[in-house]
């Protein structure tokens, strides 16, 4: 991977959970369990901000190597922190799907339209 490929993939990624847990944030944050998971959330996804940031930045080709190394490993353990970082980028993704289930649940709303909204929360799969 190119690395200002790798560098500006992360942030791009992140910031798009950030703006569902905003929205989140916005509509359910006056529950103050709602809150502090939402918070959670964010810490979650800015660890795994650093941790590819910090993959990139050790794991990318010598200065000195110019362009002709660009595609040539130079980290051969990446692959570990790759598959980590994935499977927490997967479970904060589907932390961020099921996050509005229980309170839409709770709401007093026929079931009707409790299973509407929950189809428009659940959108989020596609």
């Amino acid at each position: 991977m190119v690395f200002s490929e790798g560098m500006l993939v992360g942030p791009a990624i992140y910031l798009g959970k950030i703006s569902l847990l905003a929205l989140y944030h916005r509509i359910f944050g006056h529950i103050l369990m709602v809150r502090y998971t939402i918070y959670c959330a964010a810490v979650i996804g800015f660890i795994i901000l650093a941790m590819s940031s910090m993959q990139d930045i050790l794991c990318s080709p010598p200065t000195s190597a110019g362009w002709k190394s660009a595609h040539e490993p130079h980290c051969n353990r990446t692959w570990k922190y790759s598959i980590v970082q994935g499977l927490l980028s997967v479970m904060l993704d589907l932390y961020i799907l099921i996050m509005p289930i229980p309170i839409i649940s709770r709401l007093n709303l026929a079931l009707k339209r409790k299973i509407g909204i929950m189809l428009i929360f659940l959108t989020g799969i596609l």
